[in-house]
């Protein structure tokens, strides 16, 4: 997967690389540089980040729920159920 960054003054930014393979909608961040991150959280209304994550994630189903979309981190995980097993956080729609 190509991987892309934003040349600023000073330094480089961020630029998620939105890109569809398949069906799915692929989300990618630089894993090289772990100060390049996504926040997620635990459900659709959880007020605090329960985490970060860098690298390559896909949307489990496509739906946006309070802002968030579901996301999971293979290919193979999309759509399958039960949600809890497959789903590894919630994803901001400002990230999509």
């Amino acid at each position: 997967m190509v991987l892309v960054a934003r040349k600023e003054v000073g330094g480089y930014s961020p630029v998620p690389l939105l890109k569809f393979q398949e069906h799915l909608l692929v989300i990618t961040l630089p894993v090289q540089q772990s100060n390049l991150t996504m926040p997620i959280y635990v459900s659709s209304d959880a007020e605090s980040i329960a985490g970060r994550v860098t690298g390559t994630y896909y949307l489990y189903d496509g739906k946006e729920i309070l802002g968030r979309y579901r996301i999971t981190d293979k290919s193979s995980d999309v759509g399958r159920t039960p949600v809890g097993e497959y789903v590894i956080g919630w994803l901001p729609k400002e990230y999509i």
